[in-house]
């Protein structure tokens, strides 16, 4: 990575770490990476869709950290979408957040994944397609999204948006309905190979998951919390990860009366081998259950699982995974 002219001044606010207490400031470093993928897929649709094709993710990620006095260290990370995007998102920020880092454990403030996501363990997958929030095959991306796909045009792979009461599909195993919304999230330190997290999401918008303007309660989730927690070990020559995650919602909207969502996931990975997968489920409680589609008071209730096998030898893996929504 290369330095950017940013060396002389950088503030990040937060109410553990002074300005006063840095010993550096902050550098801005550019990270990132670039991913193309060359596929085919066959899908039983009425329409003529593209077998062939590319697709394509890329970010450039602006980084940087300090070491405060007191041994706290502050960091902050932000992430440009930068074109080849496999859905009709514009290029533009992402993900922004600070983290703040002590023998305490992890703090998270900002535009980024909940606790239950960032300890959640899922199939194995050697290409990263399978849940990756770019390039997910089962996203509209390859695989066609079926009539209840998410409908914002924003973020049409997206969370469950509470813009209006309609259909979702759940495409992750992992807990990912509040996106990038805005949040405050603890992570705990790894003892014995177990760990925790808690997220706090004020609320949910329709732009991108994030909560750009204060949450009414109007057919949206507000006052979630995230809970998440991970174990990752070995036992000679077995390596063993598992992990759990759990979401509620504690302040319902007019039409949404209950709201909550589970996660499970595990793998086992022995000479070169590994195995696992996951499992997810959203409980929704609506006004009015059992309704049409895209009515007011239609049922979101959803689920996904995943399940898959890896080899892998120096830099060269293959892996088989299977996802069914």
């Amino acid at each position: 990575m290369k330095k950017v002219l940013f060396a002389s001044t950088a503030v990040v606010a937060f109410g553990l770490a002074g300005a006063a207490q840095a010993a550096d400031p902050i550098a801005l470093k550019l990270g990132g990476y670039s991913k193309w993928l060359f596929g085919y897929a066959d899908n039983d649709s009425s329409t003529d869709l593209q077998q062939f094709d590319v697709k394509g993710t890329n970010e450039v990620w602006f980084l940087g950290s300090t070491t405060l006095d007191n041994g706290i260290k502050v960091g902050i990370d932000m992430q440009l979408e930068s074109g080849g995007q496999t859905d009709v998102r514009s290029n533009q920020i992402d993900e922004a957040y600070v983290t703040v880092d002590s023998v305490a454990g992890r703090v998270i403030l900002g535009a980024e994944n909940n606790a239950a996501y960032l300890l959640h363990v899922t199939a194995p997958d050697a290409a990263g397609v399978l849940e990756n929030p770019e390039v997910n095959l089962m996203r509209g991306n390859w695989i066609a999204s079926g009539a209840n796909a998410p409908t914002d045009p924003q973020n049409p792979h997206g969370p469950f948006l509470r813009s209006s009461p309609g259909p979702q599909l759940d495409y992750e195993s992992a807990i990912q309905t509040d996106g990038d919304a805005e949040k405050i999230t603890y992570i705990a330190p790894s003892i014995y190979g177990f760990t925790f997290g808690v997220s706090y999401i004020p609320g949910i918008d329709n732009v991108h998951g994030h909560n750009q303007l204060p949450m009414s309660d109007n057919n949206r989730l507000t006052d979630l919390f995230a809970f998440g927690a991970g174990y990752n070990n070995s036992f000679g020559p077995v390596g063993v990860k598992l992990s759990a995650g759990y979401m509620m919602s504690t302040d319902q909207s007019d039409t949404i009366t209950s709201y909550n969502e589970y996660s499970f996931g595990g793998q086992v990975g022995y000479a070169g081998f590994t195995v696992g997968g996951s499992y997810n489920r959203i409980n929704e409680g609506d006004a009015a259950p059992g309704t049409a589609p895209g009515a007011t008071g239609y049922s979101n209730d959803g689920r996904t699982w995943t399940a898959g096998i890896q080899y892998a030898t120096g830099p060269a893996a293959i892996s088989f995974a299977y996802m069914a929504s």
